[in-house]
């Protein structure tokens, strides 16, 4: 394919080669499989969307069919699932957030001394979801007091609890660039 191809001419593509390349798994370790993963599949969809007319890659992807020893794994946000137009033979497997325990272990190593109360603070803030503890914990040089005022004190979800972290590091990026402010505003509103 080139760049005039259509999303069904790219899908078609990598089957044959995911055809080929199974014939070498199977041949040096029967039995084995070849695992494709898309991450952020959503991502890829929504990108697709901004081009009208445009059939996304994924849609198409979902459709080949693979050999017998090929797995297609696409990764999404909960909230973008229906975005894919998957097939209703496709299997769903849900990753939960992370339990109170296991926010604690993320916690743990950022920080040495932990009250409890912390914990179930940064738990319920962030909503045990790990991009969102990720996001969190970037900066944890002012410690967990600070960590806990940079979340939103009542995000409504998970997606507002990162939505609130990201509009805060943007404004001190705006207030820590104050000479170049209007030229990175235009630039972020080109992009928008």
């Amino acid at each position: 394919p080139d760049s005039t191809s259509m999303p069904d001419q790219y899908a078609r593509a990598l089957a044959v080669r995911l055809e080929a390349a199974a014939k070498v798994v199977a041949a040096r370790s029967p039995g084995a499989l070849l695992v494709l993963i898309v991450d952020a599949a959503d991502n890829a969809v929504m990108a697709s969307s901004a081009d009208v007319g445009s059939v996304p890659f994924v849609g198409v992807l979902v459709r080949e069919e693979l050999p017998a020893n090929v797995r297609l794994i696409l990764t999404t946000r909960t909230e973008r699932l229906d975005t894919l137009d998957l097939p209703l033979t496709a299997k769903r497997h849900p990753l939960p957030g992370f339990d109170e325990r296991e926010s604690a272990e993320n916690l743990a190593g950022h920080f040495t001394e932990l009250l409890q109360a912390d914990v179930a603070e940064f738990h319920a803030r962030t909503f045990g979801n790990p991009r969102v503890q990720a996001a969190a914990l970037r900066d944890t040089s002012r410690g967990i007091n600070s960590v806990l005022q940079g979340l939103s004190a009542s995000p409504r979800d998970s997606a507002g609890a990162l939505e609130s972290l990201f509009q805060r590091r943007f404004d001190s990026v705006l207030d820590a660039s104050q000479s170049e402010r209007s030229s990175l505003v235009r630039v972020l509103q080109a992009l928008a």
